[in-house]
């Protein structure tokens, strides 16, 4: 006695034929939206598929079919992302992540976080008509993250930095902070002196 094996996949009806596919393939080159491609299909073959099957048989066959973009663009004027302020930035736009505020400086860049610098350090570069390197830090004197102006802003050491901190010597008072960065720099230059 000889038992049949049966293959399921190939009792199954094929859902996608080549004619469907061939359609797909030739709709890319009439509409540049998955939108319009995913209603055109349910006309012509009457069916009912949704955009997350289209991406599905998208991916699974290598079509290419392009981005549904219209329905991206709408999904981003309504959503969280939006309402907190994450919409195209132009050049000179400020984004705030709640710790730090940030300026929109180039659009060069294909990483996003290289295309902004913090406001600080813009503005002190500006101020001063500088440019700081990686080693310098933009303190407050006053200790207000929101006081960007040209007598609260000071630039230190990265040592200088990481001593005024790390001590918790930094004070809300201008004058004092100050003082103890002007001690952490004289530190700083009696310990280059003596190696």
């Amino acid at each position: 006695m000889s038992y049949v094996r049966y293959n399921v996949w190939l009792t199954r009806q094929k859902v996608w034929t080549e004619e469907k596919l061939n359609w797909l393939i030739k709709s890319k080159e009439v509409y540049n939206d998955r939108e319009d491609i995913l209603n055109a299909f349910n006309t012509h073959f009457n069916t009912n598929i949704t955009l997350k099957t289209l991406r599905h048989v998208s991916a699974i066959h290598k079509l290419y079919l392009p981005k549904a973009k219209r329905l991206l663009q709408k999904s981003l004027e309504s959503s969280w992302i939006s309402a907190r302020g994450f919409t195209k930035k132009y050049i000179g736009d400020e984004i705030s992540n709640g710790k730090a505020t940030y300026i929109k400086t180039s659009n060069e860049s294909k990483r996003r976080y290289d295309n902004y610098i913090v406001k600080q350090r813009y503005l002190y570069e500006h101020y001063h008509n500088v440019t700081l390197n990686t080693n310098d830090f933009i303190i407050f004197l006053n200790g207000d993250k929101k006081d960007f102006s040209k007598e609260n802003l000071y630039k230190v050491s990265r040592c200088v930095c990481s001593a005024l901190f790390g001590s918790k010597f930094h004070i809300e008072n201008s004058f004092q902070t100050l003082s103890r960065i002007k001690y952490y720099e004289w530190k700083e230059k009696i310990n280059l002196l003596n190696r």
